[in-house]
């Protein structure tokens, strides 16, 4: 059940996650650099002659609207998903480690 993550669930999670993280991140900036390059090239071609309408031009092209509504947008979400569950993980071993610490303390006063 993804709605419980167990101390070693997130350990776990922890130690295997930081390639599909920094490939995640890296996709993202890849993706956002090439919707840049895009806009660019079509702005170059257009024939128009204000710059406001040389980027209305680029950006209702085929290839420019693929990258920056679709594929960006998913290689966001993934960097979203990755941090999410960095951060969940490292608030169930906090929690842990707040029981643990409770556990003894407890002993202590006995």
């Amino acid at each position: 059940d993804e709605s419980r993550m167990s101390v070693s669930d997130a350990l776990n999670y922890l130690a295997t996650c930081a390639d599909d993280y920094a490939n995640a991140v890296m996709d993202e900036a890849r993706l956002d650099e090439l919707r840049k390059a895009i806009r660019a090239e079509f702005m170059r071609e257009s024939d128009e002659k204000t710059i406001a309408d040389r980027e209305a031009f680029a950006i209702t092209r085929k290839e420019y609207r693929e990258v920056s509504e679709e594929l960006l947008p998913d290689a966001k979400r993934q960097v979203a998903y990755h941090k999410a569950r960095m951060k969940w993980a490292d608030a169930t071993i906090e929690v842990w480690r707040s029981q643990q610490a409770n556990k003894r303390n407890a002993e202590k006063v006995r």
